[in-house]
């Protein structure tokens, strides 16, 4: 091996192991975005579920929709925190502190 591909290998593993972390793709929902969904779906009682199944609940599609996400970066999101359990922990750390600014904020509109 000559001493010219020695820096061309190097760059290439540099890379390869750059791009081997675990990011989510660009069909998932952002984590905030995922997080206030995620909110909206508890309010209306639609509590997990099967992502697999051919239709989602129906209060699902419309909160997806005023949200500005599709049926397929939903499931994508679900699946990607699924593979991902740090994720999750993550996120439901976010969904709280949500689920709380939106409490305070109902508390101030009631007086």
């Amino acid at each position: 091996m000559t001493t010219v591909h020695i820096p061309i290998l190097l760059t290439l593993l540099v890379g390869l192991i750059g791009c081997s972390g675990k990011h989510a793709p660009a069909a998932v929902i952002p984590g905030d975005r995922f997080a206030e969904i995620y909110l909206d779906l508890l309010e209306h009682g639609v509590t997990g579920g099967d992502t697999t199944a051919a239709s989602l609940p129906p209060p699902t599609t419309s909160i997806l929709t005023k949200w500005g996400a599709t049926e397929e970066q939903y499931r994508n999101t679900v699946a990607y925190f699924n593979e991902n359990p740090e994720a999750w922990r993550e996120f439901f750390g976010g969904v709280i502190r949500k689920g709380e600014e939106r409490a305070a904020r109902a508390l101030e509109d009631q007086k």
